[in-house]
Parts: structure tokens; C-alpha cells; sequence
């Protein structure tokens, strides 16, 4: 498994609010990501996910079962949205 996730995002004509993030898997991948297009809902509203989610994810598919991979993110916190767990949509 290939992962990319730059460090400036979309920044180079954009505004910084979206950070892309490439996976690249074989067949005996155990997630259900193959040729697919992904988009979480934006920061701040329900069903958002973070990289530790996507973390969480990888881990979790891969036999190292974890409530959540990382710090909570603040503001998600403050709202009180969920925010721990795999992302569903990957799992087969």
C-alpha cells in the first residue's frame, strides 16, 4: 500500500481548506478503496473524518483492532460530533 498525503494541501491555487490524500492499494488490499473517489463532509459538520480516522481504518483492516488513532481534533469536541472509528464506507 502506497500512501501520499502532501503537506500543503490544495494550496497552490486554492485556499488551503482541503487536504488531499492519495491511496494506492494491490488486490489483496482489505479495504474496500479500489478505484474509488472519496470526499468527507467539511470541517465542522456531522460525519467530517480525520486522517486518524483514515488511520484508525488502516489499522483496524489490517488486524490491529483500536478505538481511534490520535488526538481528538478540538473543535469537533466542542461540537460534539463523533469523531472516533474506522470510516465505515472503506470497510467490505
Amino acid at each position: 500500500m502506497i500512501m501520499h498525503f502532501p503537506e500543503g494541501g490544495e494550496t497552490h491555487h486554492g485556499f488551503g481548506l482541503e487536504a488531499p490524500f492519495v491511496v494506492m492499494a494491490g488486490d489483496n488490499c482489505k479495504l474496500n478503496i479500489a478505484g474509488r473517489y472519496f470526499r468527507v463532509p467539511y470541517h465542522g459538520t456531522e460525519n467530517h473524518k480525520t486522517i486518524g480516522n483514515c488511520y484508525t481504518t488502516l489499522l483496524n483492516a489490517h488486524g490491529n483492532p483500536i478505538k481511534h488513532y490520535g488526538d481528538l481534533d478540538l473543535e469537533l469536541s466542542r461540537k460534539k460530533l463523533a469523531q472516533t472509528g474506522s470510516i465505515k464506507e472503506f470497510n467490505m
